[in-house]
């Protein structure tokens, strides 16, 4: 098993509540900077940029392969050779000091169900989240968005270049009920991730009471906030069968996890890590 760093819940620009420095190739420097090994893409309601961001994330691994390769002289490989030697006895401390090991990016959204109860949906590979989004489809509010109240919804490429605006409003709620997103999810092969579930307002807590007994959630979300106050020691009662992960609901680059949370995973992979959250 080894340990795997990890953001599970980050807004690009198209959320209308992030900042418009929320661009793909902003995030994934971010995370590298701050030495994370996976994080997730998840808007609201919408999958839009999920695909920029991986492409982003592909582009910078080649990139800093590229730049390490001329350094690959007959001396650097001896030296690689002992420093692999004596790292084969210690852990991994980052994720720059494991090369070839390039940040994963989850393709992801944070659905608002019928009760406004926020959950993270999560998937393995963009072909599955756009089978749910495309089933999700249907529940989406018909509503315009509102620039001059709720901000703009941006749609970026792999370079960060402005593609377009989201015209539908992703703040609004849908209407497809929580446990019917949780059939849905399951159906696709992710995630289902009740979010910041020690808030006031659009977690299941605050919004439903408890968590559905019926349903088999394996993990669910307590945001900084909640992890400063204790909630996550102070309430484990209420997640039993439930394990409690901390990502940071970034919609500025600031926020995004430092590493600080991580994972024990067979594997460093997007499998793994959805395995782990199913």
């Amino acid at each position: 098993m080894i340990p795997v760093y990890y953001d599970l819940h980050i807004h690009t620009a198209l959320s209308p509540c992030a900042d418009d420095d929320m661009t793909p190739n902003d995030i994934v420097g971010m995370a590298v900077l701050n030495g994370l090994d996976i994080i997730a893409v998840t808007d609201h309601n919408s999958l839009a940029n999920a695909r920029s961001v991986i492409k982003a994330a592909e582009a910078k691994a080649l990139q800093d392969d590229a730049e390490k390769a001329p350094q690959a002289t007959s001396a650097t490989m001896q030296a690689a050779a002992t420093d692999e030697q004596a790292a084969a006895t210690a852990a991994p401390t980052s994720a720059q000091a494991r090369p070839g090991q390039n940040l994963i990016v989850l393709p992801g959204i944070e659905v608002m169900t019928a009760e406004e109860v926020h959950v993270l949906c999560l998937f393995s590979d963009i072909e599955a989240a756009s089978g749910f989004e495309t089933e999700l489809t249907p529940y989406f509010s018909p509503l315009a968005n509102r620039v001059d109240i709720f901000g703009e919804q941006l749609l970026y490429d792999e370079n960060d270049r402005i593609t377009g605006k989201m015209e539908r409003m992703l703040i609004a709620s849908t209407t497809v009920s929580f446990d019917e997103l949780y059939v849905i999810t399951q159906k696709h092969g992710g995630a289902f991730i009740p979010a910041h579930v020690d808030r006031d307002s659009f977690s299941v807590i605050s919004n439903l009471g408890f968590l559905p007994p019926h349903l088999k959630i394996n993990a669910v979300e307590v945001s900084p906030g909640g992890v400063k106050a204790g909630y996550d020691r102070e309430n484990t009662g209420l997640f039993p069968n439930s394990r409690m992960i901390f990502s940071s609901d970034a919609h500025q680059l600031w926020a995004i996890n430092e590493k600080k949370h991580f994972l024990m995973l067979p594997e460093r992979s997007s499998k793994a890590i959805i395995d782990y959250l199913r």
